[in-house]
C-alpha cells in the first residue's frame, strides 16, 4: 500500500498569485514527505509502504477558443489554448519558475476568462528529484539498501519523461486532459539534473541568457575577468561561480551558508559553466505616445552589433570604409506587466529608456 502524505484537495483560483501559492504549498508538502521518508530509510527504518509523492497540477476548463481580441492585443504566441476542452500539466520547482508560472497563469485567465484549478496530480516525483543540492544520499547506503530503494521509492523512469508532447507524437486517450505545456514536471526535473551534471553548477545559478564557446582561451579570459571583478570593491558584479558550485563573492560582501559547500571537481565536467552574477539593472521606460513611465529590467546585451545580426551584414571588403555608429542591441523586459493591463503598448513605438547602473 502506498505511503502518501495527507491529501490536499483541488482548489479553484481567480487570481494567479493565490494559484501559485497553492502550487508552492503542494510541492513543498510532497518534497518534504519524500525527504523525511528518505532520512528514515537511510537510518535503517522499515517504512509502512511504497513511498510516493506527486507533483502539483494546474488545470483549466474552457468551452470556447481563446478570445480573439485578447490575443490580438497581447501579441504573444503563448498563454492560451487552441480550442475548447480540459487542459492540464504538472509543475515543479516553483522556487525557480515562480515568475514564469505567474505570467502563464495571468495570460490563461486573461485570454480565456476561466479559473485556475490547482491540485495534487497522480504523476509520481522520482525520489532523486527531491534531493537538495548538496545531498548525496546513496553514497551512505550499502549495496543491499541501495537495491531496496527501487521497491520503496519511485525512481526516474525515462519512459515517462520523453518529448512526445513537444514532438507532436503524444496521443491523448479518451477522458484524459489535453496537455497544457510541452513538458511535464518530471521531464523538467530530468533536464535540470542533466544541466547540473553536464555543467558542474546548480540550475539556480543560471541566468536568462547564456554564451557558449568551445575556445578555451575565451574561457580562461572570462575566468580571469571574473576574479578581477571579485577583487574590485566598486564592481557591480556580486559573485563569480565556477564548476563544483565554487562561489567567490565580491570583496567586502559576506558569503552565504551554501558557499562553503562548493568544491572544485577533480576533473572538469563535459560542458563547464561559469557564472558572473549581478543584480538585474532596473530601467525606467518613458513612452512618447502617452507620456507614461514603465518599469523594466535589462535581460540581455547582444553578442554582436545590430548590423552584423542583420540579414545582409555590411562587408567592408566591398569598399565601405566610412566609419559609422556601431550599436549593440540591449534587451529590456517589462518587469510589471500589470502596468500595461489595457494593452496600449505596440511593437515599433518610440521609447526613451533610462538604465540604472552601479550606484546611480
Amino acid at each position: 500500500m502506498p505511503y502518501l502524505p495527507p491529501f490536499i484537495a483541488p482548489t479553484r483560483h481567480a487570481d494567479p498569485e493565490s494559484a501559485l501559492a497553492q502550487v508552492r504549498e503542494i510541492y513543498t508538502q510532497q518534497i518534504n514527505h519524500l525527504r523525511s521518508a528518505m532520512q528514515r530509510f537511510v537510518a535503517g527504518e522499515a517504512l509502512p509502504g511504497h513511498v510516493r509523492a506527486c507533483y502539483p497540477f494546474v488545470r483549466i476548463h474552457t468551452d470556447t477558443v481563446a478570445r480573439p481580441n485578447a490575443l490580438e492585443n497581447s501579441g504573444l504566441s503563448y498563454g492560451f489554448v487552441a480550442g475548447a476542452g480540459r487542459f492540464e500539466t504538472t509543475l515543479t520547482r516553483p522556487d525557480l519558475y515562480a515568475n514564469y508560472y505567474l505570467e502563464q497563469f495571468r495570460l490563461l485567465q486573461q485570454n480565456h476568462g476561466v479559473e485556475l484549478e490547482v491540485g495534487t496530480s497522480t504523476q509520481p516525483i522520482p525520489v532523486h528529484f527531491s534531493f537538495a543540492e548538496n545531498d548525496h544520499i546513496e553514497g551512505t547506503l550499502g549495496p543491499d539498501r541501495r537495491l531496496l530503494m527501487r521497491d520503496v521509492f519511485d525512481l526516474p523512469d525515462l519512459g515517462a519523461m520523453d518529448d512526445g508532447i513537444a514532438n507532436g507524437t503524444s496521443q491523448v486517450r479518451p477522458g484524459e486532459p489535453q496537455p497544457l505545456s510541452l513538458f511535464t514536471a518530471a521531464r523538467v526535473d530530468y533536464s535540470l539534473h542533466r544541466l547540473r551534471h553536464y555543467t558542474g553548477t546548480a540550475p539556480e545559478w543560471f541566468q536568462n541568457f547564456v554564451l557558449f564557446t568551445n575556445y578555451q582561451f575565451y574561457i580562461d579570459e572570462f575566468v580571469r575577468l571574473g576574479h578581477e571583478e571579485m577583487a574590485n570593491p566598486a564592481s557591480d558584479y556580486t559573485a563569480f561561480v565556477e564548476p563544483g558550485n565554487v562561489v567567490t563573492r565580491r570583496v567586502g560582501l559576506a558569503g552565504v551558508g551554501a558557499d562553503t559547500l562548493g568544491m572544485t571537481p577533480p576533473r572538469l565536467p563535459q560542458m563547464p559553466a561559469y557564472h558572473l552574477m549581478r543584480p538585474n539593472q532596473t530601467v525606467k521606460i518613458h513612452m512618447d505616445m502617452n507620456g507614461r513611465d514603465y518599469d523594466g529590467v535589462v535581460t540581455q546585451i547582444g553578442g554582436a552589433t545590430g548590423s552584423m545580426l542583420s540579414l545582409f551584414p555590411p562587408e567592408n571588403a566591398t569598399g565601405n570604409y566610412v566609419k559609422v555608429v556601431q550599436r549593440v542591441p540591449v534587451r529590456i523586459d517589462f518587469s510589471k506587466p500589470e502596468e500595461d493591463k489595457d494593452h496600449i503598448l505596440r511593437p515599433g513605438l518610440s521609447v526613451e529608456p533610462t538604465v540604472r547602473v552601479k550606484g546611480s
